[in-house]
C-alpha cells in the first residue's frame, strides 16, 4: 500500500482564473505531477495545516506569526499577479470619450478614508455631446472594504440614472475588479450582494453596457468621491456643471 505524505509543500503556484494552481512533486507517489486547485483566501488554511503536519510528522514547528505572515504575503502575491493579468489583457488603456448618440455615460468611483472619516462615492452622467447632465458626490454611512465602495459607487449611479428615466446607459469605473465581477455576474465575494443590485439594476434600462476606464480618465468621478471624503455632506447637481470639477474639464 502506499501512503500520501501529508504536508508537503507546492514546487510551483500558477493562476488559473480565480484560483492558485500548485504542482508538488511529492504529493503523489501515483501521479508525480499531481496539480491541485486552491482558491484564493485557502492559502492561510494551507499554510496552518502544512504547519501541523511538519510538527507531527517532521516535529518542525514554526512561530504562529511567521505561518500567518507567510500565508498573507501567499495571499498578497497572488492577488498583486491577478490584477497585472488582468491589466496586460486591456492592450491600451481606455481613455474618456463621450458615449454614443441616444446613450448616457455614467462614471463612478469610490474613496475611503486613510483611517477614521467618511466612505465617498463620486457619479457623474454624460451625454452624448460632452455635456454634464447630473453629478452626485455622497458619503456612505458605515465602514466598506475598497471593493464594497466601489461597487456602491457603480450601484447607486445606475439607481440615479433609472431615477433621470434614461434608457441607454454606458456604465464606467476604474476597478477593474468590480466591472469584471459585474460582466461576469460573480456574486461570491465580499461585495456579491452590492454585485447582485447592479445586475439587478442594469436589468431595467432598454440598453446598458458596463466598461472599465483608466484612473486618468475618471478624474471627475474621483474628485467627486474625493470631496465626499473631506467634506461629508451630500452634494448634487442637475442640469449644471459642480464648481469643484470645473477646473478638470478645462
Amino acid at each position: 500500500m502506499k501512503f500520501l505524505k501529508l504536508g508537503s509543500k507546492p514546487d510551483s503556484f500558477q493562476i488559473d482564473g480565480d484560483n492558485i494552481r500548485s504542482t508538488c512533486f511529492f504529493c503523489s507517489l501515483d501521479q508525480p505531477n499531481a496539480t491541485v486547485r486552491a482558491r484564493v483566501g485557502n492559502p492561510k488554511a494551507w499554510m496552518i495545516w502544512y504547519h501541523k503536519n511538519q510538527l507531527i510528522f517532521e516535529a518542525s514547528t514554526t512561530i504562529a506569526d511567521q505561518v500567518w505572515g507567510t500565508a498573507t504575503s501567499m495571499v498578497e502575491d497572488f492577488k498583486t499577479a491577478n490584477n497585472s493579468l488582468a491589466t496586460r489583457k486591456e492592450k491600451q488603456p481606455r481613455v474618456w470619450r463621450p458615449p454614443p448618440e441616444g446613450f448616457f455615460l455614467i462614471n463612478v468611483d469610490g474613496a475611503i478614508p486613510a483611517e477614521d472619516g467618511h466612505f465617498g462615492i463620486g457619479i457623474v452622467i454624460w451625454d452624448w455631446k460632452s455635456q454634464i447632465i447630473a453629478a452626485v458626490s455622497m458619503p456612505l454611512s458605515g465602514k466598506f472594504a475598497v471593493e464594497e465602495t466601489e461597487a456602491l459607487a457603480m450601484e447607486k449611479g445606475a439607481v440615479l440614472a433609472m431615477e433621470l428615466g434614461l434608457e441607454n446607459v454606458i456604465l464606467e469605473g476604474d476597478s477593474m475588479q468590480t466591472v469584471q465581477a459585474v460582466k461576469d455576474k460573480d456574486c461570491k465575494g465580499l461585495a456579491g450582494n452590492i454585485i447582485s443590485g447592479i445586475i439587478l439594476e442594469m436589468s431595467k434600462f432598454r440598453m446598458v453596457e458596463v466598461r472599465h476606464i483608466s484612473r486618468n480618465g475618471n478624474k471627475i468621478a474621483h474628485e467627486l468621491a474625493q470631496q465626499a471624503k473631506r467634506g461629508g455632506e451630500l452634494k448634487s447637481w442637475t442640469g449644471t456643471t459642480p464648481d469643484i470639477v470645473a477646473d478638470f474639464l478645462v
